[in-house]
């Protein structure tokens, strides 16, 4: 029997093998990452090469940043790395090697078709299925049911086993959640009815870094981390360009503003891109500035960070902050959140930050009133 990780991004595949190591009983582990940020090769090889790899195979698949974009019907059927092709591809792998015998999956996604499909090839033989925590979006459950047409697409492309996930995590073949903070989660909403709520211990990240799986990965990519003081987590770009405030504009201007504050502040600053960006949309900045690798977890960063804490971290809605909170005592940990002024904006994301202690300032004059406190 075989147990199934399936993963998209180096947060997951950190807290992915983290668990399987925990679960020592699971004789057969197979791990599969779909290639959704730059560089996945470097992360997968730290992985199979690691004197303690818990997974019997590692296979890297094509994902997002194997695409190319197809302007019709017809050339989205004849380009074989057009997004359709590539997950029929995928799909055809996991039915070619577990349509039966497995135990137990994990996945970072309820609505990704290569996920259902192991849950429910999974389903089939009575084995559990796990959602293990992949950002915020299971604790603020922001998005409900896929649009009828959309569903019906999916249904249509993949197959009658798609079903239409009404929440991040749930869904008719999910029988476990497994995350960091459970008692973060709204366990009132429909979606968790029925569904077993599991804790990951963050003991299963640091064990991590005690058994050198984060040091093989940082020395992959040749980076030394160092002491940082001021660290900002930078935004995708579709959520800067893609979201509106009240004034009807997108926020990539008002993110500009905040950052140039940053610079001015700041004599030392440390940013990182969101591992699945493309963008390099802050290419002109000061010399004081540093990158981290763009690929490297922040989490891992973290764990290099224990003995001499950032001053600041700065981020908007990342799950990174969330973590920030559970291994820092003095940092002053940041979301802009409530200084972008969302349009339509979602409360649970602000009353889940409010209950762990995240600074919010509402606007700029509250953002440089925290950051004169320290000087």
């Amino acid at each position: 029997m075989t147990t199934v990780h399936i993963t998209s991004t180096p947060y997951h595949l950190l807290l992915s093998t983290g668990v399987a190591m925990a679960n020592e009983t699971q004789l057969k582990r197979d791990l599969i990452i779909l290639k959704n940020y730059p560089e996945s090769n470097k992360i997968i090889e730290a992985v199979r090469n690691w004197n303690k790899n818990p997974f019997n195979k590692c296979s890297l698949l094509p994902g997002d940043f194997s695409k190319e974009k197809t302007t019709n019907r017809l050339e989205t059927l004849r380009n074989p790395n057009s997004h359709f092709n590539i997950v029929r591809k995928n799909l055809k792998y996991i039915k070619s090697n577990y349509k039966s015998k497995l135990e137990n999956v994990y996945v970072h996604n309820t609505r990704k078709a290569e996920c259902q499909l192991l849950m429910y090839l999974n389903s089939k033989d009575s084995g559990l299925n796990t959602y293990l925590e992949d950002g915020m979006g299971v604790y603020t459950q922001n998005r409900g049911r896929l649009p009828i047409d959309k569903y019906l697409k999916r249904k249509i492309k993949f197959g009658p086993w798609y079903k239409n996930s009404k929440c991040i995590g749930g869904g008719p073949y999910t029988d476990e959640i497994m995350v960091l903070r459970p008692d973060l989660l709204d366990i009132s909403k429909p979606c968790f009815d029925g569904k077993s709520i599991e804790e990951i211990p963050i003991e299963v990240l640091k064990k991590l870094k005690q058994d050198g799986l984060l040091d093989s990965i940082v020395e992959n990519f040749n980076f030394k981390i160092n002491e940082i003081k001021n660290l900002v987590i930078l935004p995708h770009s579709s959520f800067l360009t893609g979201i509106k405030n009240q004034s009807d504009n997108n926020l990539f201007e008002k993110y500009l503003e905040v950052f140039d504050i940053f610079s001015k502040k700041f004599d030392k600053i440390t940013m990182k891109y969101h591992p699945r960006e493309k963008k390099k949309y802050l290419a002109k900045v000061p010399s004081s500035v540093t990158n981290l690798p763009q690929t490297i977890p922040i989490e891992i960063v973290y764990f290099y960070l224990m003995s001499s804490e950032p001053k600041y971290i700065i981020g908007d809605i990342s799950t990174a902050l969330l973590t920030a909170k559970l291994l820092f005592e003095d940092t002053k940990v940041i979301s802009l959140v409530k200084l972008y002024d969302i349009k339509d904006y979602r409360v649970s994301l602000e009353s889940i930050f409010e209950k762990v202690g995240i600074l919010m300032p509402k606007d700029v004059y509250e953002l440089n009133q925290i950051l004169n406190q320290d000087i």
